[in-house]
């Protein structure tokens, strides 16, 4: 019997880029600038087909005037976005030949070169456009510079803008532009710096659920650093807020639902590009991005706000504590059932003794 009761409890606790060409200015503008949607990744990313598109309409351009600068450019851009690295690199490279010491040249040399993963020459170019035209093209300031630099030092103890990985939310606020950090993303979406400071500028404004959704996309994207700290950073804080009714979860639990909002939004980007590439062959030419999201709009294609995280109203429900404590009472049941038993055993056997 005991060897059955201490088998019955073991199984209980067992189950316990920002290129520069004629049309990325224009899109750029229209980028939607609410910030949950920015830190999901859940805005317009243009389609192969876009692309495509403006390689024909550029050598179009180019069939006409060969020494045509916006032309070449365009069409590097194109290729950048194409993957066609070598033939980016030959059209800038004639812009360079034509027309020296141009802005666009540079920067979108230093964009090929990060595409490249050669992080030292695309520093190299990218200060050279800098030197140019000091604001850059797309409010990123020096921001793109600095996550190059990052990149080639390959230093997993501080992030690109020279702060401890494990400092407090504050320091980065301290140094940290918002509006920097949100250009950079908008330019280069993968870098997981920029989303691990914004959630920091977050925290520190006391927006904890755009830092909880920010400091998820950086987890995701592999940011050297674990995503406890911050979540503990998190839930220290809802419990010191929270209202009566209101349950905070656990870190586990929070991990994983900070993590649920990327993939709804790489749905989003996917139907955003398939639209965009549908509206091209429709139309014969590449739409704007409100056209885009109003066709969308007509298919009954939405983006969707992520449910908070964290904490909620209500009685906390945990389907493994209770399936634990359900487990537990049929042992108890099980134990009562087999003592009773062998108590009535006994007194079966005394009274016939008795006799």
């Amino acid at each position: 019997m005991r060897k059955f009761i201490c088998l019955l409890i073991i199984g209980a606790y067992q189950l316990s880029a920002c290129v520069n060409s004629t049309y990325s200015r224009l899109d750029e503008k229209r980028v939607t600038n609410e910030l949950a949607y920015i830190v999901m990744g859940q805005f317009a990313h243009r389609s192969t087909e876009f692309y495509r598109f403006q390689e024909k309409k550029a050598q179009a351009s180019l069939s006409e005037d060969e020494n045509n600068f916006s032309a070449h450019n365009d069409l590097a851009v194109a290729y950048i976005k194409l993957g066609r690295y070598q033939d980016a690199e030959k059209e800038l490279q004639k812009n360079e030949d034509l027309y020296p010491g141009k802005y666009e040249t540079a920067a979108n040399l230093g964009v090929l070169y990060k595409k490249k993963e050669n992080f030292v020459q695309a520093a190299k170019y990218i200060e050279k456009s800098l030197q140019i035209k000091a604001g850059g093209h797309m409010g990123l300031g020096d921001y793109y510079l600095k996550m190059c630099e990052s990149l080639a030092k390959e230093d997993l103890t501080i992030n690109f803008l020279g702060v401890a990985y494990d400092a407090e939310p504050q320091v980065n606020a301290d140094v940290a532009n918002k509006e920097y950090l949100i250009s950079l993303i908008k330019n280069d979406y993968m870098f997981a710096d920029a989303y691990l400071i914004l959630g920091d500028v977050f925290f520190v404004e006391g927006e904890y659920q755009l830092a909880a959704l920010a400091y998820g996309r950086a987890y995701d994207l592999g940011v050297p650093i674990s995503i406890f700290s911050k979540i503990n950073l998190l839930r220290d804080k809802w419990h010191a807020n929270k209202k009566a009714g209101e349950v905070v979860e656990d870190k586990i639990r929070i991990s994983r639902s900070i993590r649920k909002p990327l993939g709804q939004a790489d749905a989003w980007v996917s139907e955003f590009k398939r639209v965009d590439a549908e509206l091209i062959k429709k139309m014969g030419e590449a739409q704007s991005i409100d056209a885009v999201l109003q066709e969308m709009e007509k298919q009954g294609i939405k983006r969707e706000l992520p449910l908070t995280v964290g904490v909620f109203k209500g009685y906390r429900v945990d389907p493994g504590a209770i399936f634990f404590w359900v487990w537990i009472s049929v042992i108890a049941i099980i134990v009562f059932l087999i003592i009773r038993k062998r108590i009535k055993k006994n007194k079966k056997e005394a009274a016939v003794n008795e006799q």
